[in-house]
């Protein structure tokens, strides 16, 4: 039995470009085959990603939630996706 990868992206689900690209992203995995869950804040682009096959998750991430989801879901991967630096304000 094969059992396909899955990743966790933790990103927002706002409307800057960071979360676009994020949400973009988590589709395109899924697309690609993998099974993605997509920690964010329940954003306007939570229904594109629906749409899409990808899991939503919402509610506050700290170290304890992350811990109890990685024991949980044995992502294999997690991809945490940010805004660079420089445009930050």
């Amino acid at each position: 039995m094969t059992h396909k990868i899955r990743v966790c992206v933790l990103a927002n689900t706002g409307l800057g470009g960071t979360e676009k690209a994020a949400t973009i992203f988590a589709a395109n995995l899924v697309a690609r085959g993998y099974e993605v869950d997509y920690w964010g804040d329940g954003g306007p682009r939570e229904s594109y990603m629906l749409s899409h096959g990808v899991r939503a998750l919402t509610g506050a991430r700290s170290v304890e939630s992350l811990l109890a989801y990685i024991e949980q879901a044995r992502p294999h991967i997690i991809h945490q996706h940010v805004r660079n630096k420089s445009d930050r304000k």
